[in-house]
């Protein structure tokens, strides 16, 4: 017996073992499997009057499908309607109750295009169902549109209002807290403090033009940081002994690879092999320099315990933690010909972080331990702990952050955060007397130059835009385009799926949406009947008053650029016909975004989530996508 267990005690050892794994990991298997089959079984929603019960297997294949819109929304933005598994499914639901569902894609779209979407997502027919009940919701939400008693003449003048341009000469009076007004009382000051104090400063309201007036404080900081040259490791390099003649021609012999020339004897070593083993050199020596001072960092806080991803400082850690200067001193002695590296600091104001990136030696800098895309050091700052944290980048007070570069040369920089003060009401009026102050006394000139308005307009139109900005020592700016949409531009954002402003630019205001409608709203008024240039000079000057930035502004219309024609029917074969309509829908209730959103169509379907799939799903998502502008 025993011969026996000798003989073939692998054999025995292997058979058992693998016996085992199955006992041990069967009733794993089973239990995962009946959770799958409980799981894929499971009822998801109800939906209708008489709450019809919507299996989980619903959901699943409403998510795969999202993800087929997802991919072709790389080559056709308009494919992606909505993220929502509950809302596809209640806007394929409507087109099929609507008979819209149905036929293949492959036989309703171009082969060219269809071809490109293949190319993106696959040939397949999860591909085709996908697209097929995405073109049947357009055509719902287009019959919806096609609903609505808009006329072509309403559509056009929309389109004539968001594509009209005009030239203008543009002078802006703004209020100053220099302007001929009497100070603000006490009572003033407290009264406008204590309604804004727990008020983040804002931009303001265009429509309404009221001042975004605000006194609580942001996020403040103060900050010292240490940068090491890396020219200065690569002079310390070259006049060392690493370039030495023996490792010239080593590095040429070993690098031919590199397109150097042929090694001759007696031939001088060429220049390009030099510099290919300084640059080699330096960055290895750059990375030990590196090393180096990180470790004396970590070494500091290794032994300090951890609480929600932070080390707990004890109470005498700014005697204890690393005192940049020294380490200054300490990089130097141990890497001889090393310049000493500079130490700035700033502990004697609050920054914000909106002034990192003026902030000289610090600003650039970056880093790429969080990810391929680096990040800059304000996003570093803004995740500090004290200022609520993030767990992707955990950075707090007291402790060096991580290593960044920053430069041309990628100067090794490394920063700490020395005292913070997270963003707050003030303590008290005397934090923010001077800048309540100031506001005073602006609103006090706005509403002077508002009495004014009048006079000023008559001014500009009895003498001339000049001579008013000559009297109000402002400049005059001699020509402005002023538009609400730029057809080149809203075309680019189409075919690009990119985000950028296409509204006019006006001068010291800026962007100002409110302000450029007023213009060419002005601007359609006085061109009703006549052409600009039948229009007398003094009708053309006219005052908009910009009341959230606390300015008059003095406009000369000169020439104008209506929609023509042929550019509405360009706008049309872009596609934007729907566009243009949306927008004019937004006035008609109940319009296309109110009817087919998730909550209109969550109550008019009666649809109740029973089960939730994900821990994703644990609350459904509130946003609204944007109805089909076909």
């Amino acid at each position: 017996m025993f011969k026996f267990l000798r003989k073939y005690n692998k054999w025995i050892l292997a058979v058992g073992g693998t016996l085992l794994m199955i006992v041990f990991l069967i009733p794993q298997a089973i239990q995962q499997l009946s959770q799958r089959a409980a799981a894929e079984s499971g009822v998801w929603a109800t939906v209708g009057d008489d709450e019809t019960e919507i299996p989980v297997q619903v959901r699943r294949q409403c998510e795969n499908e999202l993800g087929v819109l997802e991919q072709l929304r790389r080559v056709d933005p308009s494919m992606m309607i909505t993220d929502q598994p509950a809302h596809w499914f209640l806007l394929v639901r409507e087109a099929e109750e609507a008979g819209l569902v149905g036929g293949r894609a492959v036989d309703q779209v171009p082969p060219e295009q269809m071809s490109v979407y293949n190319a993106v997502a696959g040939n397949t027919q999860k591909v085709d169902d996908a697209i097929s009940k995405r073109l049947a919701i357009r055509r719902l939400l287009l019959l919806y549109q096609n609903a609505a008693k808009l006329s072509d003449t309403r559509i056009r003048r929309h389109a004539q209002k968001q594509f009209h341009t005009v030239e203008a000469r543009i002078v802006v009076l703004e209020a100053s807290e220099e302007g001929d007004v009497t100070p603000p009382s006490e009572s003033e000051i407290v009264a406008q403090f204590e309604e804004f104090r727990d008020v983040a400063p804002g931009a303001g309201d265009q429509e309404t033009g009221t001042p975004g007036f605000g006194y609580r404080l942001p996020d403040r900081f103060k900050v010292e940081w240490l940068r090491i040259g890396t020219d200065s490791i690569r002079a310390m390099v070259e006049n060392s002994g690493a370039m030495n003649s023996i490792a010239l021609f080593k590095h040429w012999e070993l690098n031919k690879d590199k397109g150097f020339p042929t090694v001759e004897d007696g031939a001088a070593v060429p220049e390009e092999v030099r510099t290919d083993l300084l640059d080699e050199l330096t960055a290895a020596k750059r990375d030990e320099v590196e090393r180096f001072a990180g470790d004396q960092f970590v070494a500091a806080w290794r032994k300090l315990r951890s609480e929600d991803g932070y080390r707990v400082l004890p109470d005498d850690w700014d005697t204890r933690r690393i005192d940049f200067r020294e380490l200054a001193s300490d990089l130097q002695e141990t890497f001889p010909g090393l310049a000493l590296p500079s130490y700035e600091a700033v502990g004697d104001r609050w920054l914000t972080l909106e002034e990192v990136d003026e902030l000289e030696g610090l600003s650039g800098a970056a880093t790429s331990a969080f990810g391929p895309r680096p990040v800059q050091v304000s996003t570093l700052i803004g995740a500090i702990k004290e200022f609520g944290g993030d767990p992707v980048i955990p950075i707090q007070q007291g402790i060096t952050g991580p290593v960044l570069s920053v430069g041309e040369n990628q100067d090794i920089l490394f920063f700490r955060i020395t005292e913070t003060d997270p963003a707050r009401p003030p303590h008290d009026l005397d934090e923010v007397r001077d800048q309540v102050v100031r506001d005073l006394k602006r609103k006090a000139d706005f509403n002077r130059l508002l009495a004014r308005k009048d006079s000023i307009e008559a001014d500009a139109r009895s003498r001339g835009l000049l001579t008013v900005a000559m009297e109000h020592e402002v400049e005059i700016n001699p020509s402005t385009q002023v538009q609400l949409d730029n057809m080149n531009l809203l075309a680019f954002v189409l075919q690009q799926n990119v985000q950028i402003t296409r509204t006019s630019s006006l001068p010291v205001i800026g962007s100002h949406v409110a302000t450029v409608e007023r213009i060419i709203e002005r601007a359609l008024e006085l061109t009703a009947n006549r052409t600009l240039a039948e229009t007398p000079r003094e009708e053309r000057i006219f005052v908009v008053p910009v009341g959230d930035r606390m300015s008059l502004m003095l406009v000369e219309l000169t020439t104008e650029s209506p929609l023509t024609r042929e550019q509405f029917s360009q706008l049309a074969g872009y596609g934007l016909q729907g566009l243009l309509l949306s927008d004019e829908l937004t006035e008609i209730e109940p319009n296309v975004a109110d009817t087919f959103s998730v909550e209109t169509m969550t109550e008019r379907h009666n649809f109740q989530v029973v089960r939730r799939v994900t821990e994703e799903d644990e609350t459904e998502p509130d946003a609204v996508a944007d109805a089909e502008t076909e």
